[in-house]
């Protein structure tokens, strides 16, 4: 869906917003704390780094993808 987009701050906003959606509905189990993109624009990456705990679990669990668009 985002695939061709130039990445601006309007595109990062959405893509967060995607991310948290995304686990919301797919991944009932996991309570999202915080979902922060950033993107490069000049090597076609984004970095997602998404900041979560387990529900009924303390300690966060941290993951960071990276999206490389190869041309």
């Amino acid at each position: 869906k985002m695939l061709f987009e130039n990445i601006t701050p309007q595109t990062i906003t959405v893509l967060e917003q995607m991310v948290r959606d995304t686990l919301e509905t797919y991944e009932p189990r996991a309570n999202i704390i915080e979902v922060v993109v950033s993107g490069n624009e000049d090597s076609n990456r984004v970095n997602i780094s998404i900041l979560f705990n387990v529900i009924n679990r303390q300690e966060p669990v941290s993951i960071d993808v990276v999206l490389d668009r190869v041309r």
